[in-house]
């Protein structure tokens, strides 16, 4: 018998709601077509079947654009 847990990983960041790909230890990968975001506070959402997590996190260099490494703190 397998098991695949169910994941899901978002940002709030400026009214918006965007769906991530990756989220390492410092670093996040925006999924949705987004514009670029200037540097700001968000919320980074990481939910592990019925186990979320919530982080204050800050984009020091916003977010250029979908598909592109950010850095967080």
């Amino acid at each position: 018998m397998s098991y695949s847990a169910d994941v899901e990983l978002s940002l709030r960041v400026t009214d918006m709601t965007l769906s991530l790909s990756h989220v390492g230890p410092n670093e996040i990968v925006v999924r949705d077509d987004c514009d670029p975001i200037p540097p700001s506070d968000a919320k980074l959402y990481i939910r592990v079947d019925e186990h979320k997590t919530v982080r204050q996190i800050f984009l020091p260099h916003g977010i250029p654009g979908p598909h592109v490494p950010v850095m967080f703190f």
